[in-house]
């Protein structure tokens, strides 16, 4: 027979995947962005210039870089959770 949970324990198992959830939303925003500014590089980047070695490299540089942008934001949502429980030594 398995011991049931205390309610503190399973309120801490709730909380840890609210925030689990919550850090997977946030990378999943920002992967999301990078992905669109990845796919949709040919509408944007114009805005900003007209040389074509720019916008080439621009493009380039966008469809590497524009889905790691997930990992971006999983690793700033886990030093903003770090600075929020007081958990950040210097």
């Amino acid at each position: 027979m398995k011991p049931a949970h205390s309610l503190r324990t399973r309120l801490i198992l709730a909380y840890a995947g609210l925030i689990a959830l919550g850090f997977a939303g946030l990378a999943l925003l920002a992967g999301g962005i990078g992905a669109v500014l990845a796919v949709f590089s040919e509408h944007w980047i114009p805005l900003f210039t007209t040389d074509q070695a720019a916008i080439s490299a621009a493009r380039q540089y966008i469809h590497i870089v524009g889905p790691c942008y997930a990992f971006h934001g999983l690793g700033l949502s886990l030093y903003f959770a770090s600075q929020g429980a007081g958990a950040m030594r210097w």
